[in-house]
């Protein structure tokens, strides 16, 4: 009987999703005989958008067995717990999206009906005063909810990572080499395909032939094998998300370093501020439709305080998805599975996602196509969740100062994003399903944020003595505020005990 057990994958491209699959099939399969071949062209850069990341990351570390300190000091990270909103509601306006805990539920009912219910009764606190990560991150301060105690405040952080994605990917290539993966450093020409459409072979610029079972395309937008070779088709969501191009340069960082991301909103899309050890990311989302290559550099670089470090690097690209992630033997990683503009820091998600599911389905060499569609029908409810969350950002805004925002307003909305913001306009519920990768607790945190107010709240709540809930939640705030002040700033946090 013919050998069914996949022997040899190959993953071409080299950048953090290229590395990412490779360290984790590495772990995984580096003992079962399954050979694992990375093929890295030294013509490409890697773009270095997925710079901030969404406490996924964290699990993927240990699940690789990697030490967090070391991995840090390696990549120049930096802790982030949550990112920051500035101008997205109007102009002067600020929110946080905060990871972990925010608020606790009272009397079985959840926390956010409460505070609806506060807010309609004048009491003026917002909502990340009762989120953890956001009391921290607003006095610049951390500390490690590792080491917290059940009953303090802490225990409710949650953290993710800034890093550098360069030497993410060089830490990756290391730790996989040292599980036996193979490294090709040449360019993929082309590749030729069986009778029944499956890839055979690819083309090595120097003229060599590698074959493999199957192939994780992880090559960007260049998409050389999901896209050029067996040609599956790229659902185009620019109907939904206006911005198609972004302008990044680095900057010098020799400041206090916020444990957050900063998302500016401006009149032709927004900014963000990724803080590193040793220097600040800097990038501009915009929509070519309303703001040109040059105009854009010229916002960004009159909004970077610091001497930039590099020359400005441009690239466009095209929200939306492949039909298919998985198509034959071939799967799709990263930019070339789909795009998502970085607002809520995904990209690397959707690659530790898309090869987690790849490894939970894992196939023979015949790769099924129940098996295949299972993965693609998980995939495009992950994508589709994604992007309802970021057109929300957009959609609900009330700024109306420019041509770009005032064209955000007539945009399309998918329907069951529509009927999620009906859902919480009357009764400030959310409704949200299994794939969903944003908790409840951050979509209340958009819709509070960006200033949507519902009709009412759970009328259960009736049954709750409102005068000690508002006591409770006075003394909340006080005790939250009070324990962050007396915490290390971040960066002497990150001195002490994450040295580089």
């Amino acid at each position: 009987m013919k050998n069914k057990f996949i022997q040899h994958i190959v993953v071409v491209g080299g950048g953090t999703a290229g590395w990412i699959a490779a360290a984790s099939l590495a772990k995984i399969l580096h003992n079962r005989g399954v050979r694992i071949t990375l093929v890295e062209s030294p013509e490409i850069n890697i773009i270095g958008v997925g710079e901030s990341t969404l406490p996924q990351v964290m699990q993927f570390l240990r699940n690789l067995g990697i030490d967090e300190k070391e991995f840090m000091a390696a990549t120049q990270a930096t802790y982030k717990l949550g990112t920051k909103f500035f101008d997205w509601s109007e102009v002067g306006e600020a929110f946080w999206h905060p990871f972990g805990n925010i608020g606790v539920d009272i009397d079985g009912h959840n926390f956010f009906a409460f505070l609806q219910k506060a807010r309609k009764q004048g009491d003026p606190a917002q909502m990340w005063q009762y989120a953890p990560s956001a009391v921290l991150g607003e006095a610049g301060r951390y500390y490690s909810p590792g080491a917290a105690t059940p009953e303090s405040f802490l225990s409710g952080v949650n953290y993710a990572l800034h890093f550098d994605a360069v030497k993410v990917a060089k830490y990756l290539k290391r730790f996989s080499e040292a599980l036996g993966i193979q490294h090709v450093m040449e360019t993929v020409v082309d590749a030729s395909l069986h009778d029944n459409g499956f890839i055979d072979s690819l083309t090595l610029k120097d003229g060599r032939r590698l074959a493999g079972d199957f192939y994780i395309d992880c090559t960007g937008t260049n998409a050389l094998l999901i896209g050029k070779v067996l040609n599956t088709q790229y659902l185009n969501w620019n109907n939904y998300l206006l911005c198609d191009s972004a302008v990044i340069v680095q900057s010098d960082n020799s400041c206090d370093i916020p444990p957050y991301t900063k998302a500016i909103a401006h009149e032709n899309g927004w900014r963000w501020e990724i803080p590193l050890r040793h220097r600040l990311g800097n990038g501009y989302v915009y929509s070519s439709e309303f703001c040109t290559p040059n105009q854009a550099e010229n916002k960004l670089l009159e909004q970077v305080q610091n001497p930039a470090l590099d020359s400005l690097r441009h690239f466009q690209f095209q929200a939306g998805r492949r039909e298919k992630l998985w198509n034959k033997n071939c799967l799709a990683l990263g930019f070339a599975g789909g795009f998502l503009e970085p607002l809520e820091s995904t990209a690397i998600y959707l690659s530790l996602k898309g090869i987690e599911s790849f490894l939970e389905l894992y196939p023979d060499n015949q790769c099924s196509l129940a098996i295949a569609n299972e993965f693609n029908r998980r995939m495009a409810i992950e994508y589709e969740n994604i992007r309802d969350f970021i057109i929300l950002h957009y959609c609900i805004s009330g700024r109306s100062d420019s041509p770009f925002w005032q064209k955000n307003k007539t945009m399309d909305v998918p329907r069951a994003l529509l009927e999620k913001i009906a859902l919480y306009q009357a009764q400030g519920r959310i409704y949200r399903n299994d794939l969903d990768l944003f908790k409840s607790s951050s979509w209340h945190a958009v819709f509070d944020g960006m200033g949507i107010v519902p009709d009412f709240y759970n009328p259960l709540i009736e049954g709750s003595n409102f005068k000690e809930v508002l006591n409770i939640l006075s003394e909340v705030r006080g005790l939250m505020s009070k324990m962050a002040a007396g915490l290390p700033a971040h960066r002497e946090y990150l001195d002490k005990h994450c040295p580089v």
